[in-house]
């Protein structure tokens, strides 16, 4: 695969991705989650940063797609199928 596929493609995936409806909902006996506002924002924006990570691993791998991402409560965006 050429950088530029590899970019395009993955592109097309980070904009497919922000396009779309993240779920919200947290366990309620979720642990890793601080019970305030802010406990909140922070629990979404480590989920969110797993999908960066995930696709800097893409790029290193030179991968448009996975089949398949470990399941773990900071990649659930990750695990519902968008990657």
């Amino acid at each position: 695969m050429t950088e530029l596929a590899l970019l395009q493609g993955l592109t097309e995936r980070w904009q497919r991705y922000l396009a779309s409806e993240i779920d919200r909902m947290i366990d309620p006996v979720d642990d890793m989650k601080d019970a305030t506002a802010e406990g909140e924002r922070q629990y979404l924006k480590v989920g969110a940063s797993a999908i960066e990570l995930i696709t800097d691993a893409m790029m290193l791998a030179r991968r448009t797609q996975l089949p398949r991402i470990l399941a773990s409560p900071a990649a659930a965006d990750a695990s519902r199928g968008t990657w």
